[in-house]
């Protein structure tokens, strides 16, 4: 791993704002950043990351 960068990010009605990690050219979000992202529950981000590992296209753990 090389360096990381801290990348501020406001939405225009400034309802929303996330501190995004770079790291390597990949953006990084806890799944509770994701789930404020798409206005949704954390829960509901975390039954589609798991529906992604079961169908295999994602190793868990990349």
């Amino acid at each position: 791993m090389t360096g990381s960068d801290l990348i501020l990010y406001s939405t225009e009605d400034g309802l929303a704002q996330f501190s995004l990690r770079q790291m390597d050219g990949q953006v990084w979000l806890t799944q509770l950043e994701m789930a404020e992202l798409y206005q949704t529950s954390k829960q509901n981000i975390g039954k589609h990351i798991q529906a992604v590992i079961t169908d295999g296209e994602l190793a868990e753990g990349a």
